[in-house]
This record gives C-alpha cells, sequence and structure tokens, in this order.
C-alpha cells in the first residue's frame, strides 16, 4: 500500500483484507532474491537463500509467524516442482544493531509512497550489510507500515514486521508472507482481490486450510519463470 504509515489506524477492510497499520506496504522488488543473488559467482550455488531474523524478546509470537510463512514459501515451490527457497531463520535476540536497524526500518515505512521508482531511498546503516545472509527480517518495536526493501550488496531484502497487538495470527502471517513473496520477485496483485499479493485488498476468497491467502496462477507462472532452472 502506498502512503505514510499510521500507527492509530485499525480499521479492518473487507473478507480477505487486513487491519491497518498491517496493510499490505509497497516494495520496490523487481527480480527474485535467489535470481538476484546468482548474479555474482559466489552465490551460483545458493539453494536456500539464509535468513536472519531479529526479534527484541525470544518469545516474540512473531518468530513462529515468519517460520510458518517461510514454510508456506517453501511449500508453494515444492508444489511447482522446485527446491526449496527459503532457509530455516537464524534468530538472533535483543541484538545490538537494534536500534540502528529501527531507525531505519521507520525511514523506509515513513518514505512508502514518496520515493521515485528505481530511488535508493533511504541509506542503509552500515551494521545491516554486515549480516551473512539474504534477507533480514526485523520483528519492529514499532506501527510502522510492513515492506520488504532492497539492500545491495547484501543482504539482498530487509523486511520490517511492525508491531501491532491487535493484529489476529492470521493477519500477521499473511504480511510476513506477503513481504517475502516481494522479496521473492513477485509485485503487487491489483486485480485478485483476497489474494496474498493483493493491493489493495478487499473482498475475495479466503485463507486456505493452512491459515494463508492463495497466491494467483499467473504468480505461480513468474515463480517458475524465475526459478525454474535453479538447481535442486
Amino acid at each position: 500500500m502506498r502512503g505514510t504509515p499510521r500507527s492509530s489506524a485499525r480499521r479492518r477492510v473487507a473478507a480477505g483484507g487486513l487491519p491497518r497499520p498491517w496493510a499490505l506496504a509497497v516494495a520496490l522488488s523487481i527480480s527474485g532474491l535467489l535470481v538476484a543473488a546468482a548474479e555474482d559467482s559466489s552465490a551460483r550455488q545458493l539453494t536456500e537463500a539464509r535468513v536472519v531474523l531479529l526479534a527484541s524478546e525470544g518469545h516474540d509470537r512473531r518468530i513462529e509467524l515468519v517460520r510458518e510463512a517461510i514454510a508456506f514459501w517453501n511449500r508453494t515451490f515444492e508444489e511447482l516442482g522446485l527446491a526449496p527457497v527459503l532457509g530455516d531463520p537464524k534468530v538472533v535476540v535483543a541484538s545490538t544493531v537494534t536500534r540502528a536497524l529501527e531507525n531505519y526500518a521507520w525511514d523506509i515505512s515513513r518514505s512508502a509512497g514518496r520515493l521515485v521508482p528505481g530511488s535508493p531511498g533511504p541509506p542503509a546503516p552500515d551494521q545491516l550489510r554486515r549480516f551473512d545472509a539474504d534477507v533480514v527480517v526485523l520483528l519492529s518495536a514499532q506501527a510502522l507500515m510492513p515492506f520488504a526493501w532492497p539492500v545491495a550488496p547484501t543482504p539482498r531484502y530487509f523486511v520490517g514486521v511492525p508491531s501491532d497487538p491487535s493484529a489476529t495470527p492470521a493477519d500477521a502471517r499473511n504480511v510476513i508472507a506477503h513481504e517475502l513473496g516481494h522479496a521473492l520477485g513477485l509485485e503487487h496483485n491489483r486485480e485478485a482481490a483476497g489474494a496474498l499479493m493483493c493491493e489493495p485488498c478487499g473482498g475475495g476468497a479466503g485463507a486456505d486450510p493452512s491459515g494463508f491467502l492463495p497466491i494467483t496462477a499467473t504468480e505461480r507462472d513468474r515463480l517458475l519463470e524465475l526459478y525454474g532452472e535453479r538447481p535442486r
């Protein structure tokens, strides 16, 4: 979703939608994560993206929701005949770099919808670039807009997950999966309301038994296009 974050908003949209500030934010995702990684020779043998998950507390309920979202994408890839794409996250609790990343996350969230396509956006802190990871997921203490933000050269993506006690696990699970979908190369879908990658999200199909909203046939084709040549 484009626009500035509104921490006080709690309105839920129609069936299949999500409450704000868990509404789906814009992500500048152009190519698939592992496809982008394969552009340099050191990453050509990469079969699963390395994920680092930063949390302030070890009992944060969002840790398990991130794991579930990763499992959803790996299951989706297997259904497409592809190798799993995301590795089991390395969980880091109370990191000394969290404050710098929280400031960066807020700058990204505040800029949502105001950046010109292709703009580099707010400069990434050095602490973020030092992670040996392809995706760094921050379980933020702020009610910011969720995002998947490309950061070069590594990590490839910085994903911000907002703090919102009013959000249900189903809401949070789908937002996390949505943002990881951007990191994998999927864009917003403005044609299929109620789908995982929808933007805006109105009425439509509900979640499947696993608790996740569906991805469309077009999005499945896109994943095959991006990752079909990856070695299993």
